[in-house]
């Protein structure tokens, strides 16, 4: 629990010379909600005494960020509008920075941290912990174990760990890292870097409306080691990576086809989906060689060219597997 006798004040975000800055002092200069500690970089600390659950020490945390050390219970510690940092220690916590450029550290157990606004640095540490970074630009650490890290609006940076996490960008120019484990790493809107790492992931840079078209384009997905499932929207640019991965386009590339970067025959599949519902017309999937350019190859469904690769290891088209939508998302995510 966070204990007033044990709160450190870290940034007053208020100039040197404010009067209401500094606590009120009794006639030996002691500050009457407790001891005030300045310090060199301009940080200052706050140690309540016996009446710090008074008025005097609630002004300061109402102004003042602080520095929340939890225990071993299971814990709720929010921060102020400043720069806090805040542990959670080993319960099962739920931290809430609030206001300021947080730094929030889950520590063991299953936490759930919530940065809010400003720019945020949070880490889950040990346990299966639930991380939104909320708005603006923010970095994210699950660590161990299974974790879930939202990155909210803003230009975020997301880094799984050691266990099979799920890693959202959401809104942004996000950067993605999934480390070791089967992890999913779904961009979001914006400009976005997704980089599986170690283990079988899932990476997902497509991301279609109600009408079936993909709304953002221009991802770059590297699946890293590992047999892998990259599923390419709109001028994305899939890189598989080692290991025998598949490479999932479809009919939701309407406007920029997307490049398979390393695609390899002998180990890697390409996938298309199409709209297998009963209304719709049966798909027709050809290869040709650009006429632009004779050393790129495209992929072409009912008409509109959804992606292309060099010529020189482009497959012959009964390589290509044709997948109805009905199915496509128990292929991609098991």
């Amino acid at each position: 629990m966070m204990a007033l006798g044990s709160i450190a004040i870290v940034s007053t975000g208020l100039p040197e010379d404010d009067p209401d800055a500094a606590p009120e002092r009794d006639a030996e200069g002691e500050a009457e909600g407790g001891t005030d500690q300045p310090q060199g970089d301009g940080r200052a600390w706050f140690e309540a005494g016996d009446d710090g659950d008074g008025e005097e020490a609630g002004s300061l945390l109402a102004r003042l960020g602080v520095t929340t050390e939890g225990d071993a219970d299971d814990e709720t510690l929010s921060g102020t509008e400043f720069d806090d940092r805040i542990s959670g220690g080993a319960g099962n916590d739920s931290l809430d920075g609030l206001g300021g450029g947080d730094d929030l550290l889950g520590g063991a157990g299953d936490d759930t941290l919530q940065g809010d606004w400003s720019d945020d640095t949070i880490h889950g540490e040990g346990g299966n912990d639930s991380l939104d970074g909320g708005e603006d630009n923010d970095e994210l650490y699950g660590h161990d174990g299974d974790d879930i890290l939202m990155g909210g609006p803003g230009v975020d940076s997301l880094v799984g760990g050691l266990g099979n996490d799920l890693m959202l960008g959401d809104a942004g120019a996000d950067a993605l890292l999934g480390r070791e484990g089967g992890d999913t790493l779904e961009g979001g809107a914006g400009v976005d870097t997704l980089f599986g790492g170690w283990g079988d992931d899932v990476i997902v840079g497509a991301m279609p409306d109600e009408t079936g078209a993909d709304t953002d384009e221009g991802d770059f997905l590297n699946g890293g080691d590992g047999a892998d499932t990259l599923v390419g929207g709109n001028g994305d640019m899939l890189q598989g990576g080692a290991g025998a991965d598949r490479l999932l386009l479809g009919d939701w590339i309407t406007s920029a086809a997307s490049s398979l970067l390393d695609y390899d025959a002998a180990e890697d599949q390409i996938m298309v989906v199409f709209d297998d519902s009963d209304e719709a017309a049966d798909p027709q999937l050809s290869l040709r060689i650009s006429a632009e350019d004779p050393e790129t190859t495209e992929i072409v469904l009912d008409g509109v060219v959804i992606s292309t690769l060099p010529t020189a290891v482009a497959p012959g088209l009964d390589a290509i597997v044709l997948v109805g939508e009905s199915v496509a998302g128990q292929i991609a995510f098991g």
